[in-house]
């Protein structure tokens, strides 16, 4: 029997991924031998690029050292000790609950939904069920993180009974109209983005986040933030929590946090810690052996985070001289080292991504299609950033 990759994940470039490191990626010889600049950090997730040297020695010490690569939660464990110290360094303080047995960020997004509507239920009212979400969100692959995402309602031919759960508004919606439904005894909660990178990078306005946040306590509303995506990193701060200086509830982490390893995590106040023992955790959640690369990520952060803002300054500033002169871009937005490039059309959008290829540069395109997406590893340097902009330009120069 041949078996066969379903055309969802099927290939859709003809780049061999035979090795890599730091921000490059390498062809096979026998193929065409070529490196690839990787300004998508694979899938939006490698914080601190590939192989890294920390995260590799600390997966080699965790096998050699006899300790579990997999073990129950009915456990102790060292390895769990070192992981929840690193994690009280880099979460912020009122989060000071985790749910550490989880997978990626559509398992710590639905955790954290359920902690917010099960902790209303007990509190607020019965009938508080419902949750609010922007139209740009991508919050995951499950039935309930779909359920969660409009855009991709909108372009699946299956539907769910979980969407009568969401109430879906404009991104980052006028307070005062969101007001109306924040006051509603069937809103539990707000999920959201604090960035929304795979709707295009879309910033919050100034101000909104700390605004949101005065409006969910006055209405006892849980402030979700899925952090999947901005979290341990990306913005030279651990958390967008951080960066923006509003805390939420709840907060979903994934990607950046394992740097390629399969580990996820829902941080919470204590309040919320109302789930019971069969309604939370999976199987493959939080092994040992990807806190063990978790524990090096976060350790190792500190290394470059000091270096983003200087890096982010020069990719934003870059990013708007190269496309000033363009007619076909539309916007460049950014912060730290995620910026999106806007076209007029989602069509141009995918010719300037397949010509950043050719010229060895890999982006990431925008769920609506139309935004080319940098999502560059942090450890990059100076040389190495412009190096990927001038690939960028000259794909841009070519479309002219």
């Amino acid at each position: 029997m041949v078996v066969n990759v379903v055309a969802s994940m099927s290939p859709s470039t003809d780049i061999c991924a035979a090795s890599a490191s730091g921000i490059y990626i390498y062809d096979r010889p026998e193929l065409k031998g070529r490196r690839y600049i990787d300004f998508s950090a694979s899938t939006n997730n490698l914080v601190l690029g590939h192989n890294h040297p920390n995260i590799t020695q600390a997966i080699i010490e965790h096998l050699s050292s006899g300790r579990p690569l997999h073990a129950s939660s009915r456990y102790l464990m060292p390895t769990l000790d070192d992981y929840l110290s690193a994690l009280g360094k880099a979460l912020p303080e009122e989060l000071s609950y985790v749910n550490y047995k989880l997978s990626d960020g559509s398992d710590s997004v639905e955790e954290t939904i359920k902690s917010a509507v099960t902790y209303q239920r007990m509190n607020k009212s019965g009938k508080s069920t419902k949750v609010i979400v922007f139209n740009s969100a991508h919050h995951g692959e499950t039935i309930g993180t779909i359920a969660a995402s409009k855009k991709h309602i909108d372009r699946e031919p299956w539907h769910t009974p979980l969407q009568s759960m969401f109430v879906y508004v404009p991104d980052f919606y006028d307070l005062d109209k969101l007001e109306a439904l924040l006051e509603k005894e069937t809103t539990a909660a707000i999920l959201l983005e604090p960035i929304l990178v795979n709707g295009g990078v879309i910033m919050p306005p100034e101000g909104y986040l700390e605004k949101l946040k005065e409006k969910c306590e006055l209405h006892r509303v849980t402030l979700i933030y899925d952090e999947a995506q901005t979290g341990f990193g990306w913005l030279g701060k651990y958390t967008a929590a951080e960066y923006f200086s509003v805390v939420p509830d709840l907060a979903a982490f994934g990607k950046g946090l394992g740097n390629g390893m399969t580990i996820a995590l829902a941080a919470l106040k204590p309040e919320y810690d109302v789930l019971d023992y069969n309604q939370t955790g999976f199987t493959d959640g939080g092994t040992p052996i990807n806190m063990a690369a978790a524990t090096a990520v976060i350790n190792t952060l500190p290394e470059y985070m000091g270096g983003v803002e200087k890096k982010s300054a020069a990719l934003l500033q870059r990013l708007d001289e190269i496309t000033s002169r363009d007619a076909h871009v539309k916007k460049v937005r950014g912060a730290g080292l995620i910026a999106g490039v806007e076209f007029v059309s989602k069509e141009l959008a995918g010719e300037i991504y397949s010509a950043c290829i050719q010229k060895g540069l890999i982006l990431r395109k925008s769920g609506p299609g139309n935004t080319l997406i940098f999502k560059i590893p942090i450890i990059v340097t100076e040389d190495q950033l412009l190096d990927g902009l001038e690939r960028f330009e000259h794909a841009l120069d070519e479309k002219q």
